[in-house]
């Protein structure tokens, strides 16, 4: 259930420098009766037994309450005497001070506020990751699309490095029939490149032992020496093999 504040609540506001201040919860307490019984210019005259009961304590304890807050400064105390007849005491005058005295505490900060960070603490912070798709996109062969390209780059860059994919990139472009080494027509969008997750293909080098049947070299029957050779012949990746007779080192 919501509580909402109608007209008839009513507060006494108690500052800082009364709530952390050295004296008894009493003293806090009667400080904000009284300052719930002020008039604008911060003076009021409840009676003794009327604070009591308001702070629920004894007369004995306002007493005390009142000489400290006195001796901090937050309040003065003004006795007063009827003035048809000075022998009879009225009920004393409090004045609230709205200043801080002079050995008033520093307010003390919010709770779980952190301090500020130091210089160093802020350049060591890390960069967040799409700080560095700009870097990315710089290097990346295809330019289209870049919005999309960037919210891919946020989905990925979650759970993997963004420098993985930064290194991946630049390898892939450096090393023949890799979808970034092509003509630009035949490079992948750059967020469908991401998406595919081809930054974890495998760039190795394809070697003779593992390389297709037309990476291979066509025998060939040398007119020659009656032999079988190699001629010459082009892959699909574009190499040129020139491989020899074995037995007269004829090429044909």
């Amino acid at each position: 259930m919501k509580y909402e504040i109608t007209a008839d609540d009513y507060f006494a506001i108690i500052p800082e420098k009364v709530l952390y201040a050295n004296i008894s919860h009493i003293a806090v307490r009667i400080y904000g009766v009284l300052r719930r019984h002020a008039d604008q210019t911060g003076s009021c005259h409840p009676g003794r037994a009327r604070i009591a009961n308001l702070a629920h304590t004894s007369p004995s304890s306002v007493d005390r309450a009142i000489q400290q807050l006195v001796e901090h400064g937050f309040i003065t105390v003004h006795h007063r005497r009827n003035p048809d007849n000075p022998q009879q005491l009225l009920s004393n005058r409090y004045v609230i001070h709205s200043t801080p005295p002079a050995h008033d505490h520093t307010p003390l900060p919010l709770v779980n506020t952190p301090p500020p960070a130091s210089d160093e603490e802020t350049k060591a912070i890390e960069p967040e990751p799409n700080n560095q798709f700009d870097e990315w996109w710089e290097i990346y062969p295809k330019k289209v699309n870049k919005q999309q390209a960037s919210k891919a780059w946020k989905r990925h860059t979650k759970n993997i490095d963004p420098n993985v994919i930064i290194e991946a990139t630049r390898k892939q472009i450096s090393t023949p029939e890799t979808p970034l080494s092509r003509d630009n027509q035949y490079i992948p969008y750059p967020a469908s490149w991401l998406n595919a997750g081809s930054y974890e293909n495998d760039t190795t080098p394809t070697s003779p032992e593992t390389a297709r049947p037309y990476d291979q070299p066509t025998p060939h029957h040398c007119n020659r020496c009656d032999s079988t050779g190699h001629i010459t012949n082009t892959d699909s990746k574009g190499y040129s093999y020139a491989h020899p007779c074995p037995q007269c080192s004829d090429t044909i």
